[in-house]
């Protein structure tokens, strides 16, 4: 479940920096944390706005990073909740967040709620997605919402699931993946038919960790490896190494470097150099990697469980 998945817990930890030698490549791994401003070291998503500011949920409020100050934002300027999942800015420049007590529209310092139909709480926001049409869904752990002129209106995507938590929704050319309860994933079609291509009897327990899209691929990390849909089945990616890996979460960047959160090994670099496939550990004061976000620059941001790391090459 979405909720068993994503716990609170706050700690405590120092500034670091250090230097990473990968194979050809070195990498400059720094660390900020409360020492440098932020409002927690438990770190949830960060997130790049079109104007550059770098937007960081973390376990008590919203930050706003320059590049040189964190501006904190809490319970006094409206937010729902101090614990902050989700960050994004739709097509018009709205920018949202989803916390453990639903979704918020910012304007200037101040945070706005909507009217949600069915009236039901929200406890936590998976993400946001537009899809087309000039429209904005919600997803979250009671189904997906529709942003209306009348507030958040919850839709049907999948008969039966209209309540069911939603990790995601990943958008590719041959329609929608719908990911419930990090068990069952949905492909919806664009002609509008449905094609169950997981569905996994875990007793309630999540069978995947994070879902996400490269080059119009759908990946799974699950807590025995990496998966990615060819269209007709699950193929284990990078099986070798990542067959007992109990995975948080994943990314894949842009020059095709997959960056894997895991139990054992904290972060794991993956990329290819020529023909052979290099695997690197890179060195964190932590373990449960939250979230990733590769900024303008190319700079790779890890949200973690003791701060919040900028990866950059040297």
């Amino acid at each position: 479940m979405l909720k068993t998945f994503f716990k609170y817990c706050i700690v405590t930890s120092i500034f670091s920096v250090h230097i990473i030698c990968i194979y050809a490549q070195s990498f400059t791994a720094k660390r900020y944390t409360t020492v440098d401003g932020l409002s927690d070291n438990y770190i949830l998503c960060v997130y790049q706005d079109s104007y550059g500011y770098l937007w960081i949920g973390t376990a008590h409020g919203l930050n706003r990073f320059d590049g040189k100050r964190f501006v904190t934002y809490g319970l006094k300027n409206g937010l729902p909740s101090m614990l902050v999942d989700r960050i994004y800015e739709d097509r018009n420049h709205r920018l949202w967040v989803g916390t453990r007590k639903g979704m918020a529209e910012m304007k200037e310092d101040s945070f706005y709620t909507y009217t949600i139909n069915d009236k039901k709480k929200i406890n936590f926001v998976s993400g946001f997605i537009e899809p087309g049409n000039g429209s904005l869904w919600a997803t979250t752990d009671n189904g997906v919402y529709k942003l209306n002129s009348k507030g958040w209106e919850k839709i049907k995507l999948y008969p039966g699931k209209e309540n069911a938590g939603v990790g995601g929704i990943i958008q590719t050319k041959g329609g929608l993946f719908i990911g419930y309860e990090n068990n069952t994933l949905i492909q919806l079609r664009n002609d509008g038919s449905y094609k169950v291509i997981l569905s996994v009897n875990t007793k309630g327990r999540p069978y995947y960790s994070s879902l996400f899209s490269k080059n119009d691929t759908v990946f799974i990390s699950t807590y025995s490896g990496l998966q990615y849909w060819n269209g007709y089945k699950w193929i284990k990616q990078f099986e070798d190494t990542l067959s007992r890996k109990f995975i948080y979460s994943s990314f894949c960047d842009k020059h095709n470097r997959f960056w894997l959160g895991t139990k054992e090994d904290g972060l794991l670099c993956i990329m290819n150099e020529g023909s052979k496939i290099i695997y690197r550990q890179i060195p964190l004061a932590f373990n449960l990697v939250s979230n990733y976000f590769e900024d303008r620059e190319g700079n790779i941001w890890i949200a973690g469980f003791e701060g919040l790391v900028k990866i950059s090459a040297s």
